[in-house]
């Protein structure tokens, strides 16, 4: 797409390319030269100034543009996305369902397994019991060892819940962290539980105590520094 530039806009660019030659070849060698220098770069600002009031006259009519159309599709792409969200909320819902169930069935697959576990621990010693009375302790203890064998081999049945085809439809699990505690992670991190990226520092906060302190800031860590220009 061609970009049309008005006339005027296209002058000032070339007083801007020349503005930068002649700064980047001056010189101060006396006081009349250092006020000399502040009165061009005023006159530079005076023309930064009238270049982007153009640049805003341009851009301006873009944007309110821009602005129309982003609006106009913003309802109908929001409709959408509900629509999505509450779909996915049903099918996520009905998964859970689906879960806790599987999860009654295992409970109910080990409480069986665990009194049939029992049943025939008890059934064992009975007849180790039987064994012992008779004086053979030898048998006594075998039956013993093979009866806890025989428990310890036993598996218990995987429960399944039915499979769900949802296409090219995804309801993925997503993780993330909430910090309920600032001190403790600010501790885990001095203690080597964790990297010391996992905190940043707020350098709002930090830019603001420096400019009100300046040479007197006295915080732990950080260093007041100025620049000029």
């Amino acid at each position: 797409m061609e970009v049309i530039i008005p006339k005027e806009a296209q002058a000032m660019k070339t007083t801007a390319e020349k503005y930068l030659a002649g700064a980047q070849a001056l010189t101060i060698q006396s006081p009349e030269d250092y006020q000399a220098a502040a009165d061009t770069v005023k006159e530079y600002i005076k023309t930064e100034k009238e270049l982007k009031a153009e640049e805003k006259k341009l851009i301006d009519p873009l944007n309110q543009t821009k602005t129309g159309i982003k609006n106009w599709f913003k309802g109908p792409l929001e409709f959408i996305d509900r629509a999505k969200k509450a779909i996915k909320q049903e099918m996520i819902i009905y998964d859970d369902r689906l879960e806790e169930e599987r999860r009654k069935k295992q409970a109910e697959i080990d409480a069986a397994l665990e009194r049939e576990r029992k049943r025939k621990e008890k059934l064992a010693e009975k007849r180790a019991q039987t064994a012992m009375k008779k004086g053979d302790t030898e048998k006594a203890e075998q039956i013993r060892e093979e009866a806890e064998q025989e428990s310890n081999m036993t598996v218990a049945p995987v429960a399944q819940k039915p499979k769900l085809n949802a296409g090219r439809v995804g309801i993925k699990t997503t993780w993330y962290a909430e910090v309920v505690n600032l001190k403790g992670l600010c501790q885990a991190v001095v203690n080597g539980d964790v990297a010391i990226t996992a905190i940043q520092p707020n350098m709002k906060v930090l830019n603001a105590l420096a400019r009100a302190s300046q040479n007197h800031l006295n915080i732990s860590g950080v260093v007041a520094k100025s620049k000029r220009g």
